[in-house]
């Protein structure tokens, strides 16, 4: 079934029926076509997110950035990064060491995260990581 996200669920669609709730996306397609596939209820200082159908990688890409912005949520990394490369911080209670970890299929540049890097390939001015590789930045 398509969604007016431009994405397609898969495996199974339940029958919305909104109560307070708002949409945040439509079926495009399919027995619940113009029905409400993905929805929004706020109560009290939260919201809470209900996904009627199974949603695949590029669904759960499409959709996360809204409900991250909904939440407040905002990535430590510069613009482009997210999404490419994943970021684990750590403290010594006095630096902040962070990994930047490339999970993707091609290499990032890396060059617009500051830091002093610690660990890595090519430490000297390559600030490519090719998949599966990590660097560790110190971050004073």
């Amino acid at each position: 079934m398509d969604l007016d996200l431009g994405v397609t669920g898969t495996l199974w669609t339940d029958r919305i029926d909104l109560a307070g709730a708002s949409v945040l996306a439509s079926y495009k397609t399919g027995d619940h076509a113009g029905r409400p596939a993905i929805t929004r209820h706020r109560t009290g200082p939260g919201t809470a997110t209900y996904v009627s159908t199974r949603l695949g990688p590029d669904g759960l890409t499409a959709l996360l950035p809204t409900l991250l912005e909904t939440a407040g949520i905002t990535s430590e990394l510069p613009a482009g990064l997210p999404g490419q490369i994943e970021l684990a911080i750590r403290t010594d209670g006095t630096h902040s060491y962070w990994f930047l970890i490339n999970r993707g299929d091609r290499p990032v540049d890396v060059s617009a995260v500051p830091g002093d890097p610690l660990t890595g390939p090519s430490l000297a001015l390559d600030a490519t990581l090719a998949p599966g590789q990590v660097r560790i930045l110190l971050r004073r």
